[in-house]
């Protein structure tokens, strides 16, 4: 799928809308409002854990290489949350897709610290606000409804997150072979999802809701067939097309995942609040102390306080302000959802006839995507020390991109690959050189034709240097 234009950005000191909060605090908190969805993405992460989410809703989180919900190219959403009207037998997800029914309103904003979306249908708000801690392996997705209308409403919430717990490749090929290494224990009423590595090692995953509600209770389903049905579709769900039951049955089951359910009247002009947590650990203690900690009264406002404040002293360390934030993004945009750049090379990508394995003599895996930039003036370094930038900002976030430099300089003198190298290691980011996941510096006349094509082909991003700056590359 093709880049589409790129969407309404309002800078933050211009629009105050009273369903969002809103800061500026530092140059490096620019939050990006999004009106108009078209991929545009996001990314929060600590140490270890990731989440990435567009405009739409669509996303995954991930530890390391591990995901923990499922994730590829034709399953791009596996964490959602339902909101039903009762009343009117209607229901919708928190964010545009899956369940693609039309909202009256709709807006993103997204900044380093959370991902937030708001949405209006009929009387009903729904503003979700997503984030990972900063002090454990741990996502929370709060969501707040409010009935704006001077009746009561019966509403049904679910959440919905598919498990993995796998590298994406191994759920792709062997997707129920891999749900066989997954065991669920009821941990004092807890789901605790255990997932045994062929080396041995284990990762504990737990899921679950908070309210400080007295009213609401929460039902769990763990059987996907029970919850989307036998070869359904998360656009619709048969507990929420049938109103269905649910089991409350903690126990391991052949198709994984964690189904939350809640029920209540929300009164006019009321709003109700469900913080969703995830949390991963590699052993069961660990993972224990997650749900004590997670469960305590303003849990979440510690966990989105702190991610803000890391986001902060992230990006002034590093030096990264808001425009260049939401250029990087648009970057991993275009990586998530496909790039025009390639049409430019169709007859090239059309001639490959390589497989991945062919790129390992330079030092490319192929495993993660690749942006591909070709230059052949020193005069223009600028763009690569533009990429050196995003680079780092990648490898902040913990997601694997390989940076392939085609050095196409003629003559003797090789000036720009050597002007290449001074910035690679003026940045002290030369641990990233032939790394996975990292940057490859290659020489055209080191490449044979059939490999270029293979290149061009296994790319996601193609970019000439000499066509401008990193900015102008991104919005052509």
């Amino acid at each position: 799928m093709g880049m589409k234009t790129s969407p309404q950005i309002a800078v933050i000191t211009n629009v105050t809308p009273n369903h969002l909060d809103y800061h500026k605090d530092y140059e490096e908190y620019t939050e990006e409002v999004i009106n108009k969805p078209n991929g545009n993405v996001n990314i929060c992460a600590n140490d270890n854990y990731s989440m990435l989410v567009n405009d739409f809703g669509e996303g995954y989180s991930k530890l390391g290489e591990i995901y923990i919900t499922k994730f590829n190219n034709s399953y791009r959403q596996s964490s959602i949350v339902y909101i039903k009207n009762m009343d009117e037998n209607v229901y919708w997800s928190n964010t545009l897709l899956p369940a693609e029914k039309k909202p009256d309103a709709y807006e993103a904003n997204f900044s380093g610290a959370k991902s937030e979306f708001y949405r209006k249908d009929g009387n009903i708000e729904t503003i979700t606000k997503i984030a990972v801690s900063s002090e454990d392996d741990v996502e929370v997705k709060q969501i707040e409804i409010r009935n704006v209308g001077d009746a009561a409403v019966n509403l049904d919430l679910m959440s919905y997150d598919e498990i993995i717990l796998a590298e994406k490749n191994s759920d792709i090929a062997h997707p129920v072979y891999n749900n066989l290494f997954l065991c669920t224990n009821n941990i004092e009423e807890n789901i605790v999802i255990e997932k045994k590595f062929h080396n041995g090692q284990k990762m504990f995953f737990t899921d679950f809701a908070v309210t400080s509600d007295e009213r609401i209770k929460f039902e769990v389903e763990l059987d996907k067939c029970k919850v989307i049905g036998r070869n359904g579709c998360i656009k619709r769900p048969i507990a929420m097309e049938e109103n269905r039951m649910f089991s409350n049955d903690i126990s391991s089951v052949a198709n994984t995942v964690v189904a939350i359910n809640s029920t209540f009247v929300i009164e006019p002009h009321e709003s109700v609040t469900i913080n969703y947590y995830k949390g991963v650990a590699d052993d069961l203690e660990a993972i224990k102390e997650i749900i004590e900690k997670y469960h305590k009264a303003d849990a979440e406002k510690r966990l989105f306080d702190m991610a803000r404040s890391r986001s902060s002293v992230e990006n002034r360390f590093l030096g990264f302000k808001g425009k260049d934030i939401v250029l990087y993004n648009k970057i991993l945009a275009q990586i998530f959802n496909g790039s025009k750049t390639r049409e430019k090379y169709e007859n090239k990508i059309a001639q490959s006839t390589g497989s991945q394995q062919d790129l390992w003599k330079y030092g490319i895996s192929g495993d993660n995507p690749i942006i591909l930039v070709k230059i052949k003036n020193v005069n223009d370094v600028f763009v690569i020390k533009e990429l050196l930038n995003a680079m780092e900002y990648f490898v902040l976030k913990n997601i694997k991109v390989d940076l392939v430099i085609i050095d196409e300089e003629r003559g003797t003198e090789k000036y720009t690959g050597a002007k290449i190298l001074e910035n690679i290691h003026a940045k002290n980011i030369a641990y990233l050189l032939n790394a996975n996941g990292g940057i490859h510096v290659l020489n055209l006349n080191q490449i044979q034709n059939d490999d270029l094509n293979l290149l061009y082909s296994c790319s996601d991003i193609i970019w000439e240097a000499k066509d401008g700056f990193l900015k102008e590359l991104v919005e052509e």
